[in-house]
């Protein structure tokens, strides 16, 4: 319960009575608000985000960017400090500056996702580009505390009527390590983390010295086998093993009824 001697800022208020005597009142403060209809403020037009794609040095790229203040307000409104939000028609990355920043300012833990068809290649040039310097600090810009991933889309064949042996859970399973990368937020490309698919990987990997002293995260397929003994090197080590959530393509899959 909050008590101020400033009644303004004070959740209790005591009201004296005829008698002398006083009654304590506690104060219904509204947590919400409406938001206007029209957002007139000098921040939210649009020759606000082009000086500030300017100042990342990307104002060619595009006529009539969004402000960030405006994408703000919208989070604001919207999101929580914990939440996902998600672009997909990102284009100058508004959105992902956006976000940054909010998280900066009010200790937030939000992500973004920002999906682009690149057309022109604006996804390199400019969406990344623009996180990229937000992250690491841009002219009078101090670096906003961060990490960034780039990744391209493709397309799976359900079937491949000239191939008997062409199954979809093989093709899918060369996209696991970057499923594994985005839902726990952790980086692959290191030596410290490892995704083994097959018993003759395991095995291979724990007869590795060099590699097994340099792993502390493991992520294992669920139908590969680990034998005693190298559960026992994986131990000593200190290495958390964990299995690949089946749920990563478990509806493609029952989809096309190949397990």
């Amino acid at each position: 319960m909050n008590i101020n001697s400033n009644t303004q800022l004070s959740n209790v208020v005591a009201k004296r009575k005829k008698d002398g005597n006083f009654n304590i009142y506690e104060k219904y403060r509204k947590e919400t608000y409406k938001a206007k209809t029209i957002w007139e403020e000098t921040e939210m037009i649009t020759e606000k985000g082009t000086v500030e794609l300017g100042e990342h040095g990307l104002s060619k790229y595009f006529e009539f960017p969004k402000p960030i203040a405006l994408i703000k307000k919208c989070l604001e409104l919207g999101t929580d400090k914990n939440s996902i939000i998600l672009d997909f028609f990102a284009g100058s990355g508004t959105t992902g500056q956006a976000v940054l920043e909010l998280n900066r300012e009010d200790a937030g833990n939000r992500a973004v996702i920002l999906c682009t068809n690149n057309q022109n290649d604006i996804c390199r040039k400019v969406t990344y580009k623009r996180l990229y310097n937000t992250i690491n600090g841009y002219k009078d810009k101090k670096a906003i505390e961060g990490n960034l991933k780039y990744y391209k889309t493709d397309y799976i064949d359900r079937f491949n009527h000239e191939d008997e042996k062409y199954y979809i859970t093989n093709e899918l399973s060369k996209y696991i390590q970057e499923l594994v990368q985005l839902e726990n937020g952790i980086d692959i490309d290191n030596r410290e983390v490892q995704v083994l698919f097959t018993d003759e990987e395991i095995d291979k990997f724990s007869k590795n010295k060099e590699l097994v002293n340099d792993c502390n995260l493991l992520y294992v397929d669920t139908n590969a086998l680990i034998t005693e003994e190298q559960m026992n090197i994986f131990e000593e080590n200190n290495i958390t093993i964990l299995y690949i959530p089946e749920y990563y393509f478990e509806d493609e899959i029952m989809e096309v009824e190949q397990w």
